[in-house]
């Protein structure tokens, strides 16, 4: 298996899987409240960044190369590791947490995480923003609409 995180926390997810926590543009171990959340529900974490096509200058891709780098040693200071992959984002995430039997995914948000939801909700996983006080599929009115 992946390296580990542990903790005990009052929230649980519906399947004994791990919970993916997916790295974007926030590439820190300190305060990110969606490996937070994970590390809380006592299942296995795996943490992973998806490099998507896109026209990368120079700096970016420095900076990139070194956070990447620099988280990547961070989480194996605590026995773990960070998965590497490249392609489509959402084809990518929906094809890891099927490999992995993810019991969830942590740091959805955007309009694009619509699709990851609906594959979370699809297969039994619990989508998870992490980031948010309430996910935003479950704000209505009085009168039940969103």
């Amino acid at each position: 298996m992946f390296g580990l995180f542990r903790a005990c926390g009052p929230e649980a997810v519906e399947n004994s899987g791990p919970i993916l926590v997916w790295f974007r543009r926030d590439l820190r171990l300190a305060d990110n409240p969606a490996l937070s959340w994970a590390a809380d529900t006592g299942r296995p974490v795996i943490p992973v960044f998806v490099l998507e096509a896109g026209d990368y200058g120079g700096a970016s891709r420095w900076w990139l190369h070194g956070s990447l780098s620099a988280l990547g040693k961070a989480l194996e200071r605590l026995n773990s590791r960070l998965i590497l992959r490249r392609g489509p984002a959402v084809r990518t995430i929906a094809t890891l947490a099927q490999e992995t039997k993810a019991a969830a995914i942590a740091r959805l948000s955007g309009a694009r995480d619509g699709k990851i939801e609906a594959h979370c909700r699809e297969n039994g996983m619990a989508p998870r923003s992490a980031s948010l006080l309430l996910e935003p599929w479950t704000v209505r009115t009085v009168q039940g609409s969103p």
